[in-house]
């Protein structure tokens, strides 16, 4: 497992992969993190900055994950020329992705141990409302199903090499504040964005195959 998530830290941070999403990267994500921080004295402007930036995040999660779902890896990314689609999809990635989280955070609130294990099971949604663009419902029902097959070993991966890369950021946070909040803004987002896509989609898109992806039969059966 170890050498599993060091191994897709180094798929991260591959100069091709951020030569291809960078500037998008820099432009919708970094950009709206460091307008917010500008801000937060104005609490109206920090507000609107908020907003807009979480946006600007999900239109980055849409382009990122279709062309990771495409295998493009190196070259630049493929965007949705209806703007308005491609708007309608992130509002979607956002509501069903909401829609996970309270449930999984009403999990750890309430009972610590069912919250990790719907986390597990709604490791998938983002994925299958981009590919497919189900309701929020439909969507966790397919990622439960799909988090069967090696379920554990996914979302392990995404824990274990999310703390590998913030370990060494974390040194600066007790000994130099504006050097944290500048690798936490840049790099640490840059890795939080990428490597649940990295471990996540290739099984997203084999046990897809494995289901031969009749959706609405997969539905039904884990309902």
């Amino acid at each position: 497992m170890f050498n599993y998530c060091i191994k897709i830290i180094s798929q991260a941070t591959n100069l091709r992969l951020i030569k291809a999403y960078g500037l998008y990267y820099l432009i919708l994500i970094v950009g709206f993190s460091f307008l917010a921080e500008l801000t937060i004295s104005v609490p109206f402007l920090y507000i609107i900055a908020i907003i807009v930036g979480t946006i600007a995040s999900f239109i980055y999660k849409v382009i990122f994950i279709n062309n990771i779902r495409l295998d493009n890896y190196e070259n630049p990314p493929v965007i949705e020329k209806n703007k308005r689609k491609l708007l309608l999809k992130s509002w979607l990635l956002f509501r069903n992705e909401l829609v996970a989280a309270f449930f999984a955070g009403l999990g750890l609130i309430c009972f610590i141990w069912p919250g990790i294990v719907l986390l597990k099971r709604y490791q998938y949604v983002i994925f299958i409302t981009e590919d497919l663009e189900l309701g929020p419902i439909e969507a966790l029902r397919l990622s439960r199903k799909l988090s069967e097959e090696k379920g554990w070993q996914a979302f392990n991966a995404t824990w274990i090499s999310g703390l590998l890369t913030a370990l060494p950021v974390i040194v600066f946070f007790i000994f130099n504040q504006f050097i944290y909040n500048l690798l936490s803004i840049i790099y640490l987002q840059w890795m939080t964005q990428t490597l649940y896509v990295l471990i996540l989609m290739p099984n997203y898109k084999i046990y897809k195959e494995n289901f031969d992806f009749d959706q609405k039969k997969i539905i039904n059966k884990s309902a």
